[in-house]
Parts: C-alpha cells; sequence; structure tokens
C-alpha cells in the first residue's frame, strides 16, 4: 500500500555549485530541520552557466510542487485566529500564527485528520525539543478545540519532562562576567544589573518606562500590563544599586529605559539582550545551561545566602506563596544545612543545650545559610 508523500514547509531552496564541473550539482533544502537534495538533470549541463539554468529551472518545479493550497479547515483556524485576537497576548497570538503556519504548510491543502495531525507530530519530534513539542500540541489543540474540532487530539497527550534545575553563576562566575560585561557593553551591564537586584524577568524589563522607576521610594512599579502575572506589584532597589540608576533622573518619564536604537518610542527588541549576553558567554567557553536569565537566579542564591529572609525574597521575587519560594530555592540547592555540617553532633554524645541550636528547621522556616546565628 503507498503511503502519501508529506511535504513539509521550505523556506528557500539553495544550490550546491562547486567550480569544479567534474563535482556533483545539486538542489538542496530543510524540512525540519533535515537537509533534502535533489540532482535532477542539472549535471547534464557542460558549462557553468547551462548548469545554473538547470538548478533554477529545477527550483521553480519544486516551488510549484510545495505552492500552498488551502482546506477548508485551515480557512477556518485562520478566521478564528483573527477574530479572538484581542483575547489573547501579543506573544501567545504570535506562537498560535507561527506555528499554525508550520502546521498547515505540511498539511499543503490536504484536509485535516486525526492521522495527519499524529504525522505532523511525530516529525516534529524528532527536530524539536520536548518542551517545543509540548507547547505546539498546547496550542494547536487549543486552535481546533475553538472550532469544534477536539476530537483530533482526542488520544495525543503530552509528553512528560524531567524538570531541569536553573543554572546560576557561581561567585567567581558572577565576578568574572560583570568585569568583562562592564567592559564590554555597558547597556547590557545596566541591564544584567537590574535582573540581578531586583529579579525583574528581562521581557518584562524591556518594556519598563523611566516612570516605573520611584527613585525616591528605592522602589520600581511593575505594571500589570508588562508583568507575567498581570498583577501590578511593587520591588526594591537595593541602596548597591541606586548609584548605577543615577543617569535615569534626568530622562523623560515616558522613555523606555531599553528603548529601540532605531525606533526610540518603542521598547528595545526581544532578543537583543541575550544575543548580546550570549555572545560574551561564547567567548569565555561557558557552554550550555547558562543565559542572561541566570542572572535572576544569581541574585536570589546570593541573597538567601547573605541571610535575607524567606518573606523578603518571596516579596522581591513576585512570587504567589511561601511554597513557591522555598521550591525555588531548592531547585538550585539553596538548602538550609550549614548547622548539620557545623554542629552534627558524633554518636553517643551526650547532648547539651549547645548542641540544641535553635533555628533548625527547614528552608521555608530558618535563616539560611549566610546568615549569623542567633545568640
Amino acid at each position: 500500500m503507498s503511503r502519501e508523500k508529506k511535504l513539509f514547509p521550505v523556506k528557500e531552496y539553495l544550490i550546491y555549485h562547486p567550480v569544479d564541473l567534474g563535482k556533483q550539482w545539486f538542489v538542496y533544502w530543510y524540512e525540519l530541520g533535515k537537509r533534502k537534495k535533489k540532482y535532477g538533470e542539472i549535471n547534464q549541463g557542460e558549462t557553468y552557466q547551462k548548469r545554473m539554468d538547470l538548478a533554477r529551472e529545477l527550483i521553480r518545479e519544486l516551488k510549484a510542487a510545495h505552492r500552498p493550497k488551502f482546506s477548508k479547515t485551515e480557512s477556518t483556524i485562520w478566521k478564528y485566529i483573527e477574530q479572538n485576537k484581542h483575547l489573547w497576548k501579543p506573544r501567545t497570538y504570535s506562537e498560535y500564527v507561527s506555528m499554525s503556519k508550520v502546521l498547515f504548510q505540511y498539511l499543503n491543502g490536504r484536509e485535516v485528520t486525526q492521522q495527519l495531525i499524529q504525522d505532523f507530530l511525530q516529525g516534529l519530534r524528532a527536530t524539536r525539543h520536548t518542551t517545543t513539542w509540548n507547547k505546539y500540541r498546547y496550542a494547536l489543540k487549543r486552535l481546533f478545540d475553538g472550532v469544534g474540532a477536539t476530537y483530533l487530539f482526542e488520544d495525543i497527550k503530552p509528553i512528560k519532562t524531567i524538570k531541569t534545575p536553573a543554572r546560576y553563576f557561581q561567585s567567581h562566575q558572577a565576578a568574572q562576567l560583570a568585569q568583562v560585561i562592564a567592559e564590554r557593553d555597558a547597556d547590557l551591564w545596566l541591564f544584567v544589573q537590574f535582573i540581578y537586584y531586583c529579579f525583574i524577568r528581562p521581557t518584562e524589563l524591556r518594556h519598563l518606562q523611566v516612570g516605573d522607576l520611584m527613585l525616591d521610594e528605592r522602589e520600581i512599579r511593575m505594571p500589570g500590563n508588562k508583568t507575567k502575572n498581570k498583577k501590578t506589584e511593587y520591588v526594591a532597589i537595593p541602596d548597591i544599586f541606586v548609584p548605577a540608576l543615577e543617569p535615569l533622573y534626568y530622562r523623560s518619564p515616558a522613555e523606555y529605559i531599553f528603548p529601540s536604537p532605531k525606533k526610540p518610542n518603542k521598547p528595545l527588541s526581544k532578543n537583543v539582550m541575550y544575543r548580546r549576553h550570549k555572545k560574551i558567554l561564547d567567548s569565555l567557553n561557558y557552554g550550555e545551561g547558562y543565559s542572561l536569565y541566570s542572572w535572576k537566579h544569581t541574585g536570589a542564591v546570593a541573597a538567601a545566602k547573605a541571610g535575607v529572609g524567606i518573606k523578603e525574597l518571596q516579596i522581591q521575587l513576585r512570587h504567589h506563596s511561601l511554597d513557591q519560594t522555598d521550591e525555588y530555592l531548592r531547585q538550585m540547592g539553596v538548602r538550609d544545612v550549614h548547622r548539620i555540617r557545623n554542629i552534627f553532633p558524633p554518636i553517643g554524645a551526650r547532648l547539651t543545650t549547645a548542641h540544641r541550636q535553635p533555628g533548625a528547621s527547614s528552608v521555608s522556616g530558618a535563616p539560611f545559610p549566610g546568615s549569623p546565628d542567633p545568640q
């Protein structure tokens, strides 16, 4: 029984054209991260120009074969997206559009069936991280649920993932990076300090305006339309960070703290600081697992080890509960075990009041490592 040919989204076709005509020419492209190639009649050409003409003709044929077609279901989905985009955050809307394009380019006009959805998602597993795969499943299921086609995803379950502990910079790493970033990129250095001292997410930080800085009160107002949880909250500005903010005193409240260099009335583009930070990490050979977001974890761990109480950390991190903060710190290996290391009595020792140190409890109910022992 013949299988229906699968078509995948193709952004562009390229020509492999070595100067040596003794070597084989071909057209190649990528489908879901995998390279494909086709020779056609290219190598029958006896001159460089003739082969180039034949290669371009082959590309025209390939484009015609992959030309998008539309099904009734696809039209329904696009209509649903446009009708409901005002209900979603811009990022959510963008993801729905992007993921739908990938699906419908794969379908190439074929009407949607459960088997085709399963084949599509199976192909994604070979080229996408598990987290990304689950996002595709969730987004597409939500869209098809919205148009009454829930049955298409009935037997497709999310893939279980193992939560990877957050990576933070150790003190010597943070010191090294701080020196390098400050020397190479002043704007990135200020961006990093906001994240480290105030635990502000990079996406939130991009959208903050100078007027959100309440410098007299040493606080930053986090407006609900710019935060992850959609709540207006406040975070403290540590005294050590205040001098770095002095230049902002003289800027207009309506200005973005980090404006776009091309359009000053717009915030900095989404991935600019991530790329600039990654360039520095790569130059120092940091490898995988570290990113700009690591500075938030680094600041939280440093504050905990310095003795900042868990309630204060909860407020600064804008967590909904102490349990969430407790879990966050445990995920990064911050545990209140210094007394176990330092005063654990030997076997058979007679316990005295000297051994019964106060405060020996879980992270959620005790001072953090680095805090002074009660007298």
